[in-house]
């Protein structure tokens, strides 16, 4: 994923000016890194399989507001953080969508006469 590259930022930091990334993308590339913890722990004090977290950790499942829940319970954080990481993430995606969606319907630029 962009934004999580060695740049001015260092390794495995968020770019902000990259987009939003995914939720558990957040989780996994800075969260459980700087707090030093391991997926299992996380996934045992959220009440989640491992399995069902690594999903949620690839990006591959939203923040529901039960995640939410989980989330800012064991990390301490609040439900509301993560909803709103999740909201900044649609909202991007909607963003990258649209954008794609009119470079797509843009009239091709006429080639140049020689």
């Amino acid at each position: 994923m962009a934004g999580m590259h060695g740049g001015k930022y260092g390794r495995g930091v968020i770019d902000p000016t990259d987009g939003a990334p995914h939720p558990g993308h957040v989780l996994r590339d800075s969260v459980l890194r700087r707090r030093k913890l391991r997926a299992y722990d996380l996934a045992k004090a959220m009440h989640v399989t491992e399995a069902d977290l690594q999903k949620f950790l690839e990006g591959k499942t939203p923040v529901t507001p039960w995640w939410a829940e989980q989330l800012g319970r064991a990390l301490g954080d609040g439900a509301e953080l993560w909803l709103s990481r999740q909201a900044r993430y649609d909202e991007f995606l909607a963003r990258e969508a649209k954008e794609a969606k009119a470079e797509e319907n843009a009239p091709a630029a006429a080639a140049p006469e020689n």
